[in-house]
């Protein structure tokens, strides 16, 4: 393997492979095995951010109490979603404070996945909220987006690691979203990318809100989850919003700007989900408690869709 220093002095050479691509060995674990030994570039990826609010501020050991803390939750909704038969092949990796979560797979159905894998993680973790008495569940912010990334794999000695990592716009445009968002709030980036569709078999270009409107109808899909011990009846995902001045209610766009002084527009997100024999869950900001959101506009966004 070499190193990213040495790569501009590799030249290209031809081998004679003793297996035949795709019938021996599939394209799938031919491309894995590939990736691990280069940087690959991906301009749809969905991922999501969950960042521990106040983290700095508590002790080490509070810390990493609540860094596995949020891991459990991590990994308590991929076995939720798991249980009903919804795959997700995710990877993650850590901000220090919180974690990067994405969708190896690509396409809209992929993405959305993430997004309810998104929400399974904010309610499990509300509910151990409830049921802490002290500083060892952490009080979460989220955001989501799909842009473009760099993935690589470091090295450890001469081999490289199992677990990838991803830098590029979508998570800078994270990162900078995520200073700004009020704790329990969920923010979602405004985002207009072609993405493949496995529904009708073609590459389908969507926008934010045209994604949760998709989204919304495919959460059927979580029906009978268990969380806490008592099945889900329905969910609600939406973008906020208030009425215009002609009485129809309307999803609001924000402004933000981040300490370097550049701006990019964000949602503001809501996840409602009732069950069967329990009190609902809500989880994000409503659009009356915002007061505190510092933003530098805002509008009235419309809908492009899909196209």
């Amino acid at each position: 393997m070499c190193t990213f220093r040495a790569c501009s002095a590799i030249r290209r050479s031809t081998s004679k492979l003793s297996f035949i691509p795709g019938a021996d060995v599939s394209f799938d674990a031919i491309e894995n095995l590939v990736k691990r030994y280069s940087i690959s570039y991906v301009e749809d990826r969905a991922v999501a951010l969950f960042d521990i609010v106040g983290f700095s501020l508590y002790s080490p050991l509070e810390q990493v109490t609540q860094l596995n803390s949020l891991a459990y939750s991590v990994n308590s909704a991929y076995s939720k979603m798991l249980s009903n038969k919804i795959d997700i092949n995710f990877a993650r990796t850590t901000t220090g404070d919180g974690f990067y979560i994405w969708n190896r797979d690509r396409s809209i159905q992929a993405s959305m996945n993430l997004y309810h894998f998104m929400h399974l993680v904010l309610a499990d973790n509300a509910i151990a909220m409830g049921k802490s008495k002290s500083n060892t569940t952490p009080l979460l912010r989220a955001c989501f987006h799909v842009g473009g990334h760099y993935e690589f794999y470091q090295s450890e000695g001469l081999s490289p690691t199992v677990y990838s990592y991803i830098v590029g716009n979508v998570t800078i445009e994270l990162a900078r979203m995520i200073e700004r968002a009020m704790p329990g709030q969920i923010l979602v980036g405004d985002f207009w990318v072609p993405m493949p569709d496995w529904e009708l078999g073609q590459v389908t270009k969507i926008d934010s809100i045209g994604f949760i409107q998709r989204t919304q109808e495919t959460l059927a899909n979580l029906k009978g989850v268990v969380l806490s011990g008592d099945q889900v009846d329905s969910i609600k995902c939406y973008l906020t919003g208030e009425k215009r001045g002609d009485g129809q209610f309307a999803i609001k766009r924000y402004r933000i700007a981040d300490k370097h002084g550049r701006t990019r527009n964000a949602y503001n997100a809501k996840v409602n989900i009732y069950r069967a024999h329990a009190d609902p869950i809500f989880l994000g900001v409503q659009t009356r408690d915002l007061k505190d959101f510092k933003t530098v506009g805002e509008e009235f966004a419309e809908n492009a869709d899909w196209e």
